[in-house]
């Protein structure tokens, strides 16, 4: 996660007016800047930037926002990608992330896995009780003891012995038992 301190200073370094100047092509009236949007095809002028806020915005679509919302648009880019590029450009070195946010996203990745696990081992628990018995509860405690070697040792035997399980949907598509 990106601190908001660290995106306020992206966006107070990197002018709008200089950074949409570099896509489109910028006339300036009086305290805003008018061109085409590069958003859709016109030939008549709507899209409007108002460098006093920062923002931009255009009358023939209805596409807004700040420097940020402009490169991730222009540029079909994510949010976080969108603040790299931008923050690059003035030099501003990426904020580092602490050793206790780094755990808690570890550890909710860690929850995540476990809770597919458990979903897929319920499901084929209904489906194929005495086939998956003891697969399912070697999975469930080398998840919940943290031995990721072991799960994925139990997980290989699994797909050895000819069980096929959609990753997406943690269905068991067949079994050759």
């Amino acid at each position: 996660m990106i601190p908001q301190e660290y995106i306020q200073e992206v966006v107070r370094r990197n002018d709008i007016e200089e950074i949409i100047g570099q896509y489109v092509q910028l006339r300036r009236r009086g305290r805003t800047a008018t061109g085409l949007c590069p958003f859709h095809n016109e030939k008549t002028p709507s899209f409007v930037v108002y460098p006093d806020t920062q923002s931009f915005y255009c009358f023939g679509c209805g596409a807004a926002g700040d420097v940020i919302s402009f490169v991730r648009k222009y540029n079909n880019l994510g949010y976080v990608e969108a603040v790299k590029q931008l923050a690059s450009r003035p030099g501003i070195p990426l904020p580092e992330e602490d050793a206790r946010e780094s755990r808690a996203r570890q550890r909710l990745l860690e929850i995540k896995d476990y809770e597919k696990c458990t979903l897929w081992c319920d499901r084929a628990m209904e489906q194929y009780p005495r086939v998956l018995s003891s697969y399912t509860c070697q999975l469930k405690l080398c998840f919940s003891c943290g031995n990721k070697e072991k799960f994925f040792q139990v997980m290989q035997e699994l797909r050895d012995s000819d069980i096929i399980i959609d990753n997406e949907t943690l269905e068991l598509i067949r079994t050759f038992m």
